[in-house]
Formats: C-alpha cells, sequence, structure tokens
C-alpha cells in the first residue's frame, strides 16, 4: 500500500463521515450486511490513519493537555473521554503514555483452526447457529454484526483449560472505602478445543455441554467458602446450570435465571459480566443489531510476568504503563427483556484478537449503568492473559478492580472439579 499522507488521510476520513473512528453503518436487522468495508475499504490503514500520523508513538497525553488532541473523540469512548478532564469523574485517566500499536496473533494452533474456517463456516438463517464450525475464530473477514458476534463467542479465553490460582475483586464503594477479596477459578471449554486433547471436543459429551466454571472464594472471612458452579450448553434454548454452596446455611442451592444479574458478593462484577460478557446470545431475545469498524485507544501491559498484584493505582484510579490505538469492531446488542438488568451492550473487540477492550451496559432506561475496561499482557507468540480489569458503577458510585495473579495454562486437570460435590471443597 502507498503512504498516506495527513492531509489524504483526514480528506478521506472526512468525506466517509466517521462516528467512534470508523464507517459508522445503521443496522436495522440481524441479516443486513454493514455497506462497505470499513477504513480498509477506503485504502487507509487503520494503524497509519490515527496511530502514526494524528498521535505518534512517546505522546503523552493529559488533563493538561488533552483538549490539543481533538481525535480523542473518535478514539475513546464518550465516558473514557470524559476521565480525561481533572474533576469530571471520580476516576480521571491517568497520564496516558502512547505506543506503537503492536501486531497481536493468535496462537499456532488457534491459527491453523481460523484458517481451516474460512470460506467453509456459514450461518443458519433461521437459527443464526454456525454451520461446519468445530473450534477456533470462525470468520477471517466478517461481514456483519452476527459474524462479529460468533467470532466473538467463539474467541479463546486463555486456554483449552486453565486455573486461576488468585483473582482478587478489589472493591471501593462511593467513600472509597476498600474490600480485598480473594478467588478461585477453574474454566474448560468442551467444545471448540483447539490444543489439548481431545480436539476439537470431548467425544462423550452426552449433554452437550459448551464450557464449566468451577469460582470459590476464600478470603475474607464473610465471604471464604462461597462457591458457584456454571455450566453452559451448545444449545440457544436451554439455559446455563449454575450451583452455589453457601457456607452460613451449609446447603448447596441452585441459582435461577434472575440470580445471574446479582453482584457477586458485593462487588460491581455480576454472573453474565464475568470475563467481559457471560450472559448467553440467543439470537432472539439477545439480538447483535449493528456494527462499526473503528479504533480504540486503549491500555494494556508490556510484561508478560505481570500480574495485578503489582499493578500501581492512584486512589480510585489503575496506572497503565502503556497504552496503544487498537483496530476494532464496536458491537451493539439489543437485549429484549423488560426483566434483565440492561436494555443493550456495546462492545469495543479488538479485530486482531476477537477479544473484548471495553464495555458499555446501559439499563432499561437507556442511562450508562456499568463499564468493563480489560487490561491484558500479549507475547508475540499469541500467550496472552488478564491483568486486570475496571468496572465502574455509573449510577452507584462505586467501582471493583479484578487483579489477576497465577494462573496456569493448557493444565489438563480433573473434570471432577467441576461437580456439586466438589462446591463443599472447592477452596479446602
Amino acid at each position: 500500500m502507498d503512504k498516506i499522507t495527513r492531509r489524504d488521510a483526514l480528506k478521506v476520513l472526512g468525506a466517509a463521515g466517521l462516528a467512534v473512528g470508523g464507517v459508522s453503518t445503521k443496522i436495522s436487522g440481524v441479516d443486513k450486511l454493514l455497506n462497505g468495508g470499513g477504513l480498509d475499504s477506503l485504502g487507509i490503514g487503520m494503524h497509519e490513519s490515527y496511530g502514526a500520523d494524528l498521535i505518534k508513538p512517546g505522546t503523552v497525553i493529559n488533563s493538561g493537555n488533552y483538549k490539543g488532541f481533538p481525535q480523542l473523540k473518535k478514539l475513546l469512548p464518550d465516558h473514557l473521554y470524559l476521565r480525561l478532564k481533572k474533576g469530571a469523574t471520580r476516576s480521571d485517566l491517568p497520564e496516558i503514555n502512547v505506543v506503537p500499536t503492536r501486531k497481536l496473533q493468535l496462537s499456532e494452533s488457534e491459527q491453523k483452526w481460523k484458517d481451516k474456517n474460512n470460506g467453509t463456516v456459514t450461518i443458519d438463517p433461521e437459527t443464526k447457529r454456525l454451520v461446519n464450525w468445530q473450534a477456533g475464530v470462525p470468520f477471517s473477514d466478517p461481514k456483519n454484526a452476527v459474524e462479529v458476534c460468533h467470532n466473538f463467542i467463539c474467541r479463546k479465553w486463555d486456554a483449552d483449560a486453565f486455573h486461576f490460582i488468585n483473582v482478587t475483586f478489589r472493591v471501593l464503594d462511593r467513600l472509597n472505602r476498600q474490600k480485598d477479596m480473594g478467588s478461585l477459578l477453574w474454566q474448560k471449554p468442551f467444545k471448540g478445543r483447539t490444543t489439548i486433547p481431545p480436539v476439537p471436543e470431548y467425544p462423550d459429551n452426552p449433554d452437550n455441554v459448551l464450557w464449566k466454571q468451577m469460582f470459590a472464594f476464600k478470603t475474607p472471612y464473610d465471604v471464604a467458602g462461597n462457591s458457584i458452579l456454571r455450566i453452559r450448553y451448545d444449545s440457544y434454548e436451554k439455559e446455563d446450570d449454575m450451583w452455589a454452596y453457601i457456607p452460613a446455611m451449609r446447603r448447596i442451592r441452585r441459582y435461577t435465571g434472575a440470580d445471574v444479574q446479582d453482584p457477586m458478593f458485593g462487588s460491581d462484577n455480576t454472573f453474565d459480566d464475568f470475563a467481559h460478557w457471560l450472559q448467553k446470545i440467543d439470537f432472539k431475545s439477545v439480538v447483535p443489531t449493528k456494527v462499526e469498524e473503528g479504533q480504540l485507544l486503549t491500555h494494556g501491559y508490556p510484561d508478560f510476568n505481570m500480574d495485578g498484584h503489582n499493578v500501581k493505582s492512584d486512589a480510585r484510579v489503575l496506572l497503565y504503563p502503556i497504552w496503544e490505538i487498537r483496530p476494532v469492531y464496536i458491537l451493539t446488542v439489543e437485549i429484549n427483556d423488560p426483566t434483565y438488568m440492561y436494555s443493550k451492550r456495546i462492545t469495543w473487540i479488538d479485530k486482531e484478537t476477537n477479544l473484548g477492550l471495553y464495555m458499555e451496559n446501559y439499563d432499561q432506561k437507556g442511562n450508562l449503568f456499568r463499564s468493563w475496561t480489560s487490561a491484558y499482557w500479549w507475547t508475540p507468540e499469541g500467550g496472552h492473559n488478564w491483568v486486570t480489569v475496571d468496572i465502574e458503577d455509573w449510577i452507584n458510585g462505586s467501582k471493583t478492580y479484578l487483579l489477576c495473579k497465577d494462573a496456569d495454562y493448557n493444565t489438563n486437570f480433573s473434570d471432577k472439579v467441576f461437580s456439586k460435590s466438589s462446591l463443599k471443597k472447592a477452596v479446602r
């Protein structure tokens, strides 16, 4: 591609009528395709148009100079941009140090499955289910909101089996009072596996399980011993099974659909929000309706040895060492259920990795309720994991950090972890 000058970039971008850093395309239904291919179809490289020409690596942005970068309004969601103004919120953004945009890639096994799926995976027009998919990212070049959504659902979280040894929920209330809760997490996909045998799925899976997750709290004393088992089925019609052990009751109880909307032990994280987004997308009551191509100025960590417990913070703000401009899809999903806590989710999805970088969740009145900001480390070979998550409750004024430490990847632990009998002894 020929080099694009700043003048050329601004000329074409202005003619395109950018919104949120990409070509804004209204989509009235899940079957309508994007009108055009976004910035790439205009002949402008994502990184060149903003990263190199307008905000160069080495730029430092803070409350004193951010107004000198008008393009930030296209690179940041509205509420993140608001946090650049000193005193505008209780969680003002720290100094932003911009680094060159990294070229991220999938692991070797993930890339092989992505290449295999190219041109062979389709979507059933009636059910919106994937056809001919077994594992990996289904669409190399998604053309509409449904395909982007499927890529996000099928993304590799961390591995074919992983165990977080220490995830700390740091809760800060309106008065900045802090409470830390230590937890453990086990997760394993039973379908869509790419690395650890059996690949691509368990041969003995009569219940058609998609994945299983066990969550257990170990500190402090008032939540220690509480544990939750969640089972997701590869069926749009079948609800998740969720079981919890409550030490105070010495009982195992079954969670209902309403329970997944409850905050986890006083934090700002709900069961349906965990890992960026665990609510089941059924393309009926939870429907992707709009997608845009754009860019996001987002933060991360350069050191893959970094863990959340060593992250620096200033009052209610995490101090991120690097910020970079990432190419993203901006996906809007409408939730047609008046009894649900949210009416809409908007998520910024990294185009290279399909990981969620930022999400806004709106209540039934259309107000921003919670935002979820993820920060990862990433190796050139495709290894990655969470370091921190910043969850902001914009209505109640509280916030929660998830600080991740010590994780075992692709460790083929026993499936007995995901049983009701394991709930009582998950943290022992």
